[in-house]
């Protein structure tokens, strides 16, 4: 896991959300947009729980130059269609903050 995406991880956790968004940006920078959401959810570690990551996707969709709409069709499609407890969680606090 890339130490960028460790920090605003742990800035998110920490709840300091100005931290956060600019270490967001520097995640963008760094990764690009295309495909992020699923690039960034098959490296984060099991030990960030599911509600860091959703908070992560939310800071995120703010930041991507088409408004979060790619992030927001990924998540939807492929974690909706969730294999696994993690994956629903996930949606499930986004599909809460959506609502």
């Amino acid at each position: 896991m890339q130490q960028s995406l460790i920090d605003v991880l742990k800035s998110i956790e920490s709840g300091d959300r100005d931290h956060s968004l600019k270490l967001a940006k520097k995640l963008v920078a760094e990764y690009g947009e295309n495909d992020l959401a699923l690039r960034l959810y098959a490296e984060i570690d099991v030990s960030f729980n599911s509600k860091t990551v959703a908070d992560l996707y939310i800071i995120l969709r703010d930041l991507l130059s088409d408004n979060g709409y790619q992030l927001c069709t990924d998540i939807r499609e492929r974690l909706v269609q969730a294999e696994n407890n993690r994956k629903i969680e996930i949606a499930m606090y986004l599909e809460n903050i959506r609502a």
